[in-house]
């Protein structure tokens, strides 16, 4: 028999109405992924050393202990089905016709997320291994990374309160968008465009994943805690003025003084794609208000080019979200 090969099956997401394993819903989007590793997570009980038992642990001694399903979801970045991952990591949506066939999405952050159904077929839709079902995901993390000379690429570590085997198998539909890459980037701080060779952002929603209860193996609930938005942007400088403020407070300071103030400023990264819907380009918005930066880098070594990496936490203002994304793509709503 040939061996299973992980390209032959795929991943679906569909966005849950309601909690619960019977509220699973089968996919209306399918995801091209790198990596789905959504591993159960589940340690044996054993006892202490129990006088009477001798050295050995005893065969009935031992029982299951709870059970969750944790990993991550990586792979390159497009302008559509991803559009699910990032409504379960913020929240909510606001979807909204521009011309045609293309459509605008608005993600922000709200205090509860959206629960997801993930499914996944191992093997061909001649020689499946199976089909399982995830319910009840939470997206935890949910990154996205670029880098001079390589495509565009986001990362999502899910968090789910249980899987179940033999589900119906489907027939997939891809999207059609094209991939982000490099070329297609822009960054600014403070409405002014960074020569940029690395940029990461990554929403937090530190979920707690514990909540096990007496007469139930599996999770209870997924609460969501303090959320953190962080940047970190590797530049090429042209001055030492983002150095300046960072460390002195302003760029026109040479020194630290005891009043001077946290330096803040605002983020874009965008992904315009060259590729069309009716008329209008697939793109990704990223825009972050305010934030806070770390003391900057500006080390020197040898030969190499002079790279300053910022470091910035996102804050939220009264009035506006931490952080916002919005998608331009063929995609009615979410």
């Amino acid at each position: 028999m040939e061996p299973f090969v992980a390209n032959d099956g795929w991943i679906g997401l569909a966005k849950q109405t309601a909690s619960g394993a019977a509220n699973y819903v089968a996919p209306s989007q399918y995801l091209y992924v790198d990596n789905f590793s959504m591993n159960p997570n589940s340690e044996p009980l054993i006892p202490n050393a129990e006088i009477g038992a001798g050295r050995d642990i005893q065969d009935n001694s031992v029982r299951v202990g709870g059970i969750s399903w944790t990993g991550p979801i990586e792979g390159e970045l497009r302008p559509s089905a991803i559009g699910l991952i990032i409504l379960s990591a913020y929240g909510s949506a606001v979807s909204s016709g521009i011309s045609g066939d293309a459509y605008g999405h608005t993600f922000e952050p709200t205090d509860n997320l959206i629960p997801l159904s993930i499914t996944k077929r191992i093997g061909d839709e001649s020689n499946p291994m199976d089909v399982f079902g995830y319910t009840d995901v939470k997206i935890n993390t949910f990154r996205v990374e670029a880098a001079a000379g390589e495509l565009a690429t986001f990362s999502a570590d899910a968090i789910a309160v249980e899987e179940r085997s033999s589900k119906s198998d489907q027939t997939p539909t891809f999207e059609t968008g094209p991939i982000f890459s490099f070329v297609d980037g822009k960054v600014d701080l403070e409405g002014i465009s960074l020569s940029v060779k690395n940029i990461s952002i990554e929403l937090d929603n530190n979920i707690v994943d514990d909540d096990f209860r007496i007469g139930q193996r599996v999770l209870q609930s997924l609460i969501e805690r303090r959320r953190t938005v962080t940047a970190t942007i590797d530049t090429v400088p042209t001055d030492a003025s983002i150095f300046k403020k960072t460390v002195f407070g302003g760029s026109a300071n040479t020194s630290v003084s005891n009043t001077q103030q946290v330096y803040t400023g605002s983020l874009f990264l965008r992904f315009e794609s060259p590729h069309l819907i009716s008329s209008q380009p697939y793109s990704m918005d990223i825009t972050v208000p305010k934030a806070v930066f770390r003391v900057a880098n500006l080390p020197i070594s040898g030969e190499d080019m002079v790279i300053e990496t910022l470091e910035m936490t996102a804050v939220k203002q009264s009035g506006s979200a931490s952080i916002t994304t919005v998608l331009r793509n063929d995609v009615v709503s979410y």
